[in-house]
């Protein structure tokens, strides 16, 4: 009798919960409970794995797009289309929490979105566009969000990745438009933290991928003194310092590449500041025989064996600073003959020997270099 009565007071009490379920999860109308439900499901249920979806993405575009350290390194490296490509999935699944997030949690009155989460749903879609290369739809997303989300800080952030997407397609008015916006209101309106952080270094994104170098230059500083994240700062302190050597500046370069050797960066990061280093040295300033005793050194390890043609060139640049000529030529002939992969330096280092020659002048061994240079210059020429 008393389990007949307790089984129906639990199937009672089931079928009410299941009501209430079923009446909070609409969307049509604006109460507190449907409010408080899909803000919670919008976030915990869907849009948190679209996120995670997008980091795992962005964390393999990492491991896998290459820097080419004959360059100027970007400031984000977004990789080619193949890396794109390769992380479409990850994308693809973050674009479709986005796109249930607001299909199923959205709730519109009157103009008003009354779920928190929206508005980043379609940001993080617009960020998954970004990063599979689909820059026009990216663009749009973006300016979805601006127009309307006004009142979000969201908007801030979209407006930041607008100009970084225009960067991508080089167009470069749109792109400086909504940068000068950014940078009109940063002393007027409450700009969030992540985007002051994030603003100088698409600045100097901007200016680098136009070439214009010395305009970067500030930006990156600021970048440098705005930012915590030990392996971001090392990069933008490499970047700082090939700005630097490109524009003459040796000695703040110099300076800049010892920083970056004492931050412990990536194996490939240390061998190019420390020929960099070499390059970049200031006779005027110290004794060189300690870093061509470091170089020497670097000659020996295995692990260098594909790079003893930029250490034989590295080399060759104090060589020349000491103005020891014959050095010079023996360290430029060195790194010829010892190119395996690297046909820019191959192209460089004999270009630059038979320009010697030629100023002798020493026409012979001129013209054997020219040969090998223009052997190898379709080669280098792809990589510039």
């Amino acid at each position: 009798m008393i389990s007949n009565r307790l089984y129906k007071i639990l199937t009672v009490a089931s079928i009410g919960l299941a009501i209430i379920f079923v009446y909070s999860c609409s969307t049509k109308r604006n109460t507190f409970t449907r409010r408080v439900y899909h803000n919670l499901t919008a976030h915990f249920n869907v849009y948190w794995n679209g996120e995670q979806s997008l980091k795992e993405g962005v964390a393999t575009l990492g491991k896998t797009a290459k820097d080419n350290y004959s360059k100027i390194l970007p400031v984000f490296n977004y990789g080619t289309k193949e890396n794109a490509t390769a992380i479409n999935p990850a994308m693809d699944r973050a674009i479709e929490k986005a796109t249930l997030t607001i299909n199923h949690h959205s709730m519109l009155f009157n103009r008003k979105e009354y779920v928190r989460w929206i508005d980043d749903a379609y940001f993080l879609m617009a960020k998954a566009r970004f990063y599979k290369q689909d820059y026009s739809m990216a663009r749009r997303t973006f300016d979805f969000v601006i127009k309307n989300y006004p009142q979000s800080n969201v908007k801030w952030d979209a407006t930041l990745w607008m100009a970084r997407t225009n960067i991508q397609m080089k167009e470069w008015e749109k792109a400086s438009a909504f940068l000068e916006n950014i940078q009109s209101k940063m002393d007027k309106e409450s700009i969030p933290l992540n985007v002051q952080k994030l603003f100088p270094l698409i600045y100097a994104e901007y200016y680098l991928n136009q070439q214009k170098l010395k305009d970067a230059i500030p930006f990156l500083s600021r970048g440098i003194e705005l930012n915590t994240n030990h392996q971001l700062v090392t990069r933008l302190k490499f970047i700082l310092a090939q700005v630097y050597q490109q524009t003459g500046s040796e000695k703040s370069a110099s300076q800049l590449y010892a920083q970056v050797i004492k931050r412990n960066p990536s194996y490939e990061m240390a061998f190019n500041a420390k020929i960099n280093l070499a390059k970049t040295f200031d006779r005027s300033s110290g004794d060189s025989r300690s870093l061509m005793k470091e170089l020497k050194k670097m000659l020996k390890d295995p692990k260098n064996k594909d790079f003893r043609d930029q250490i034989y060139y590295a080399l060759s640049e104090i060589a020349l600073k000491d103005k020891n000529d014959t050095l010079n030529i023996h360290y430029l002939k060195l790194s010829v003959s010892s190119s395996t992969t690297n046909t820019y330096q191959k192209a460089t280092s004999a270009l630059q020997l038979a320009d010697t020659y030629f100023a002798k002048p020493d026409y012979q061994p001129s013209q054997i270099y020219y040969d090998t240079c223009m052997q190898v210059l379709p080669n280098r020429l792809s990589q510039l």
